[in-house]
């Protein structure tokens, strides 16, 4: 596929943000545009989750989660691509939920509401989920703020199922 002067968004957390590179241009969503020519848009904002939390953060920014942040979203992208998850499992309130719910505070219900989300406004647009990269804590039981969690392999199974 040639993405030149495709007009890609990244949504996601701390990695698509650029946490922790040496400078901006070493972000992965910088360094796809370089490499493929596509025009990139991103729309990264650290610590943050797909599912809304039932208590505010500590860190206020971590409470602005993907569906919100997909209505600030401009319009007139080719693919969106979103990426996260992972702090969900890592320091989110929201428990993980069944396939029926339609909630923003279940993960799978807001997985289910930004997608439609998504498909509805960029209609036209190719949407790409990737899953949350694995961490040496994927099989904690609590997560980081003292909550009970399940395995990160059950959140890579919900956004693949949900996506699909």
């Amino acid at each position: 596929m040639d993405l030149k002067n495709k007009k890609v968004f990244f949504l996601g957390d701390s990695i698509t943000e650029g946490v922790g590179v040496t400078a901006v241009e070493n972000r992965f969503t910088d360094v796809f545009a370089r490499n493929t020519g596509a025009i990139v848009s991103n729309f990264g904002l650290s610590a943050t989750r797909i599912a809304r939390q039932t208590k505010p953060s500590a860190w206020e920014q971590s409470d602005k989660d993907f569906i919100m942040r997909s209505d600030d979203m401009p319009a007139g992208a080719d693919i969106v691509v979103v990426f996260g998850g992972t702090n969900d499992f890592g320091h989110g309130d929201a428990p993980v939920g069944c396939f029926d719910d339609r909630t923003e505070y279940t993960f799978y219900g807001a997985l289910h509401i930004l997608y439609s989300k998504l498909i509805n406004k960029y209609s036209d647009a190719t949407l790409v989920i990737m899953t949350p990269l694995h961490r040496l804590s994927e099989n904690v039981s609590i997560n980081e703020i003292g909550l009970p969690v399940k395995p990160l392999s059950v959140y890579v199974n919900a956004i693949k199922e949900v996506a699909a």
